[in-house]
């Protein structure tokens, strides 16, 4: 079995975006995050009133 963890990267100028170089995605994942505490929330409110 080949190990391909080891292999360099092809093309050296693949940049990642991340939340930290990307201010939109910085901004979807927040109103993500935002979204799914609030769903989280109503759960945990309706399972304490049962």
């Amino acid at each position: 079995m080949e190990n391909i963890t080891n292999k360099p990267v092809p093309d050296a100028k693949i940049k990642i975006i991340t939340s930290k170089n990307s201010p939109e995605l910085a901004k979807k994942m927040k109103e993500a995050s935002a979204y799914f505490m609030e769903i989280n929330d109503q759960l945990y409110k309706d399972l304490a009133n049962k």
